[in-house]
């Protein structure tokens, strides 16, 4: 994994890019699972958690930044969030001993950036996806995690948030849930209403 990420950050790097979307920290624990599956390093929270801070510490020494996500865990989701909102109804304990698992070592090891993911994880914050939830972004991840590094949102674009947010009102919620910055990736005038 880590020699992968030095080559692929050394190929990016001459294409004047200074950060990698990756990689990926979910647990992909969902056979069924639409979007994550071979994303994924593992279905061992363990493994993933080795491989992931090994591709981030091969993305460092080529020269790039790492952006571990999708924070706090997509792996075991049955929906897709470019097209629904998922719902995971885990408790925290299950969290922390699966999901949470790739994102502390990441963080220990000094990962640059996380991307948030549009899961609702309802033992956290009912009704209020990851993306725009204080609780999960600033209580969790920040303060919880220790995470003080660059928070950056998954496409505001995907249907989990455009299909039932305003792109304006759930970028200021993103702001204020502790996101830094916000992704938009195809519209001009979504871009447009969330500056």
């Amino acid at each position: 994994a880590r020699t992968a990420a030095e080559m692929a950050a050394r190929k990016l790097r001459a294409g004047v890019f200074t950060m990698n979307l990756a990689p990926v920290l979910d647990v992909d624990t969902n056979p069924a699972n639409p979007v994550i599956g071979a994303r994924a390093f593992s279905s061992d929270p363990a493994r993933v958690a080795a491989c992931a801070v090994a591709y981030a510490a091969g993305l460092r020494e080529g020269g790039m930044h790492a952006c571990g996500k999708h924070f706090p865990g997509h792996g075991d989701t049955s929906v897709d969030s470019h097209l629904d909102l998922p719902r995971l109804p885990h408790a925290m304990e299950r969290l922390e001993a699966v999901e949470l698992v790739p994102f502390h070592a990441a963080i220990q090891a000094g990962i640059e950036a996380i991307m948030t993911s549009h899961v609702l994880f309802e033992a956290l914050d009912p009704g209020v996806p990851a993306t725009l939830s204080r609780t999960v972004i600033t209580g969790l991840l920040r303060e919880r995690l220790g995470f003080d590094g660059l928070v950056i949102t998954d496409d505001f674009e995907m249907q989990a948030i455009a299909d039932r947010h305003e792109m304006g009102e759930a970028a200021v919620q993103a702001i204020e849930a502790g996101c830094d910055l916000i992704l938009a990736c195809h519209r001009l005038d979504r871009q447009r209403r969330i500056i």
